[in-house]
């Protein structure tokens, strides 16, 4: 998939929720920070083992349109932040983005909070550079993205946010294994 599928497929599900004629409370702005974990294969495809874990401050960007009670869509963009770790290789730093449209379920558990489900697809760009080895190297992903978390109404038009995504696969080494993301987030959602 590239990125005029990716675009395509998120205006189609963009326009098919607002010709479901919702209410001005049901479209909704996100934003949030946490902590994002990348974690980079030992395979590469290199002579190089990049085998590590890292993680660093994130942030978030969400927009979402509530289509029912229990059913919406959201587009969010994450940010992947220049994230190093210590590898058998020596240092790797990762940065990136990765955008993502997903379907959204909703459980309301009492009349402030309810618990959030959500899967699709996601448009990754990753860049990796190892230092000791003087290699860069950029990939370009499509992965299936899930989540799950919490909402907590502080009023009609305000929520504060608590959220785990897996963005999964978001970059792969031609001949290796791939780089896998995954956050952890705290924020607010303003309803409109």
């Amino acid at each position: 998939m590239n990125k005029s599928l990716f675009s395509t497929i998120l205006l189609c599900v963009m326009a098919s929720g607002f010709s479901t004629k919702v209410s001005a409370q049901e479209t909704y702005l996100r934003a949030s920070v946490g902590s994002m974990g990348v974690t980079s294969p030992e395979v590469t495809g290199t002579n190089m083992s990049l085998d590590g874990t890292g993680h660093a401050t994130s942030a978030r960007l969400g927009l979402g349109l509530k289509l029912t009670e229990n059913l919406g869509i959201e587009a969010d963009w994450f940010h992947v932040p220049g994230t190093s770790m210590n590898t058998p290789s020596g240092p790797a730093k990762y940065n990136g983005t990765v955008l993502t449209a997903t379907l959204v379920g909703r459980l309301p558990l009492n009349e402030r909070i309810e618990a959030i489900a959500r899967a699709g697809i996601g448009r990754s760009r990753i860049d990796v550079s190892a230092s000791d080895y003087s290699y860069h190297s950029e990939s370009k992903k499509n992965p299936f993205v899930w989540g799950m978390g919490a909402r907590f109404r502080i009023s009609p038009s305000f929520a504060v946010t608590l959220d785990y995504d897996q963005l999964g696969k978001v970059g792969k080494y031609s001949n290796g294994n791939h780089v896998r993301v995954d956050m952890i987030s705290a924020g607010v959602q303003f309803n409109f």
